[in-house]
């Protein structure tokens, strides 16, 4: 099978060079040498010419470096007619060949993840290699993956090794010094339009089911408990432990909707809007979503009663927030009191 081959010409300090010979070049494994090539302090970029089986096109070697491991990143404006603009990953090695050729080596792979279960498959084609990491650490799982395959690709590629471990641990100790902080809940919060025990009960979306909402605390505001609440209330102690505050009220859903999460625990903040349990640091069966709530409304209608879950799914990239002047025209997800 042919593979695909990037040649690179490394220009004279005060210049850009365009490499025309349109040839691709192979040289016995045993003859090259892997290395990471300098470029003069003077140069940004250096215009080439990028070869591979599929066209030929224009590539661009900047001189910045990648904030993840500091290799030079290889950008390929024009890879051939149909491609805008490709980035050829943001780790790559150049085999120094002759006259400033370097073969370029392409990394592919994909992770996967749910909770306490994650995955890691790296493969470089030109080099027959492949590494595959798994891990069952919730919090630094992907890190650590990130650094053992790193380690294992520049042991088996015989370059000169880099702290990997010390690399991501930055990286981690950095995110957990800016992660969003909780919103404190006010001292003498307002309460909601409806009593919380009149708010408790079924409700029901078409795409995301008919999640049964159990008033679990205080005790004294539950009143008459749904049958389908009493094993909920009482698989807290085991399967959920710390996550219910007695002061405050809270309800409980069980709920497979969240990839992976078994529950959800609505705390009320203020008014109509509850939260998150942002202040309990357990992962197992329950995560914490800052910045993700639930408000309770009248219907647009006002013969109803819902709720609009707010900060939890996520629009993707492009798509604007919901519109509307009203709390189910804003929702993310609006749900409808059965």
């Amino acid at each position: 099978m042919l593979r695909p081959l990037a040649f690179i010409l490394l220009a004279f300090p005060a210049l850009c060079a365009l490499f025309n010979d349109q040839r691709i070049l192979r040289a016995p494994k045993s003859e090259r040498k892997i290395l990471t090539p300098q470029i003069d302090a003077d140069i940004d970029q250096i215009l080439a010419e990028f070869h591979s089986p599929g066209g030929v096109g224009i590539a661009l070697v900047h001189r910045s470096l990648d904030s993840r491991n500091q290799r030079l990143r290889l950008c390929a404006s024009q890879r051939h007619a149909r491609d805008r603009r490709h980035v050829l990953g943001d780790r790559f090695q150049l085999d120094i060949l002759a006259a400033g050729i370097g073969v370029e080596e392409r990394e592919s792979g994909h992770g996967g993840s749910v909770l306490g279960f994650k995955s890691q498959v790296t493969r470089f084609p030109s080099q027959d290699l492949g590494v595959a990491v798994l891990s069952n650490d919730e919090a630094f799982g992907g890190a650590i993956m990130e650094a053992i395959k790193f380690r294992l690709v520049d042991e088996y590629l015989g370059l000169e090794p880099i702290d990997w471990t010390a690399r991501y641990r930055a990286q981690a100790e950095d995110a957990f010094k800016h992660r969003p902080q909780p919103t404190p809940r006010p001292s003498d919060p307002d309460p909601p339009f409806m009593s919380f025990s009149q708010l408790a009960g079924r409700y029901t979306n078409g795409g995301y089911g008919m999640p049964n909402l159990s008033l679990v605390s205080p005790a004294e505001l539950s009143g008459d408990i749904d049958p389908d609440c009493t094993e909920v209330i009482e698989e807290i102690p085991t399967a959920l432990p710390g996550i219910i505050d007695a002061a405050i009220p809270i309800f409980l859903v069980r709920w497979r909707v969240f990839g992976g999460l078994t529950h959800v625990a609505l705390t009320h903040f203020n008014g109509d809007v509850y939260i998150e349990n942002a202040s309990a640091p357990f992962w197992v069966n329950v995560q914490a979503f800052t910045g993700a709530y639930a408000h309770f409304s009248k219907t647009d209608s006002g013969d109803g009663v819902g709720v609009a879950m707010q900060g939890v799914w996520g629009a993707g990239t492009g798509v604007g927030a919901p519109g509307g002047d009203t709390v189910e025209g804003k929702a993310e997800v609006w749900f409808d009191e059965m």
